[in-house]
């Protein structure tokens, strides 16, 4: 009967070494590493008339895992389609909330227009607008 015990108490104890030693090597990863998105925040589907700044300017957040929004992400935009039209900036980096903006003037062309928001290795976003 006691070499029974001994038996079980020794199964255990193997089981909690085995335990131990398997959750030591674990760790709740909370590093955010580098950006996981760009997210448009504001300033989609405006309308408004030729050769006119919009109220709104387009406005996105770069993230990284937990959506964490990431400080200091260069955003380039461009003008796609038609092609008309001109950008405050071409180029922004992102503050310390993660955003970055500009502004957009409309073309002499009647149409949609849209702009590209982009960061290195992230899927780009796109802003629509009519021009009227």
């Amino acid at each position: 009967m006691r070499l029974i015990k001994r038996q079980s108490l020794v199964n255990r104890m193997i089981a909690l070494i085995v335990t131990t030693a398997t959750l030591s090597g674990c760790s709740l990863n909370t590093d955010i590493g580098g950006p996981t998105a760009i997210v448009i925040l504001n300033g989609q589907n405006q309308t408004a008339a030729t050769s006119t700044t919009l109220p709104t300017p387009f406005t996105v957040v770069v993230v990284g895992s937990f959506n964490v929004p990431m400080p200091d992400q260069p955003v380039t935009w461009t003008i796609v389609a038609p092609g008309t039209g001109s950008l405050s900036t071409a180029s922004s980096v992102t503050d310390q909330n993660g955003l970055a903006s500009t502004t957009y003037t409309t073309g002499t062309t009647a149409g949609t227009v849209q702009i590209q928001a982009s960061s290195p290795s992230l899927d780009p976003v796109l802003f629509y607008v009519t021009v009227n």
